[in-house]
Order: structure tokens, then C-alpha cells, then sequence
């Protein structure tokens, strides 16, 4: 039985010790990813203006729209998230609120 209680006392440990370094690295790795994105992204702004036949005041105009967008629907898809469960949330499922 003592075998037992001090095998489940060192597994927590062990875990515990683990879980950082691997959040850590993941982490990491996303904000290489996003960053390595957003990088390439705007570098490439002069030329979707250009592409488009867009003066800086309509892009930037463009820009603005989807950030306040962004603002106004993750408070909704927080409170969504929260009245319905996540599987039923990602699978589209009819939503009766």
C-alpha cells in the first residue's frame, strides 16, 4: 500500500515538471507561426493596395472595418460558447438560444 501512495505522489511531480517545457515550446512555435505570418502579410500591403487599385485611406479604411468586427463578435462567440456546448458549436448544429 506505501508502494502505491508514493507512486501516485511521484507521478504528479514528474507531470507537473513536463508540462511547462512542453506550453512553453508550443508557446513558442505559435508565436514564431504568427509573427513569421503577420511579417509576410504586411510586407505584401504595397502590392494588395497596388493590386487592387487602393489609396492608403480606403485600405486602411478596410483594415479598420474587420478589427472593429473582430471587437464586436468575441464577446458573441464568448457568450455563445458559454449557453452552448463546444462540440454542438464547432459541428453547426441548429442553435436554439
Amino acid at each position: 500500500m506505501e508502494a502505491l501512495l508514493k507512486e501516485r505522489e511521484a507521478r504528479p511531480v514528474q507531470v507537473l515538471e513536463e508540462r511547462p517545457v512542453a506550453a512553453r515550446r508550443a508557446v513558442t512555435a505559435l508565436f514564431f507561426v504568427n509573427g513569421t505570418l503577420l511579417a509576410t502579410w504586411v510586407s505584401r500591403i504595397p502590392a494588395i493596395e497596388g493590386l487592387r487599385g487602393l489609396n492608403h485611406a480606403t485600405f486602411g479604411l478596410a483594415l479598420l472595418v474587420v478589427a472593429a468586427c473582430a471587437i464586436i463578435s468575441m464577446p458573441i462567440a464568448g457568450a455563445l460558447s458559454a449557453r452552448i456546448e463546444l462540440d454542438q458549436l464547432l459541428r453547426g448544429k441548429r442553435l436554439s438560444l
